[in-house]
């Protein structure tokens, strides 16, 4: 919400789950920028749906070389 305020009529709160207390339900045109993101704030975003975005980042973890 505060780098992407637009963002902040798909956030819903989600009191049930501490760990992730706000679910995004909106809709994403690319897998790229949202992937940069989830990408940056390991620990602190679950992917529930689509595969398809999961598929895509745990693809992109597979490019690292460590």
């Amino acid at each position: 919400m505060e780098e992407r305020p637009l963002t902040r009529p798909d956030l819903h709160p989600n009191p049930d789950d501490a760990t992730f207390p706000y679910r995004y339900t909106g809709e994403v045109r690319s897998w790229v920028g949202i992937g940069r993101f989830i990408l940056g704030l390991p620990g602190h975003v679950r992917i529930d749906a689509p595969d398809a975005l999961r598929d895509y980042v745990r693809g992109r973890i597979g490019e690292f070389v460590v």
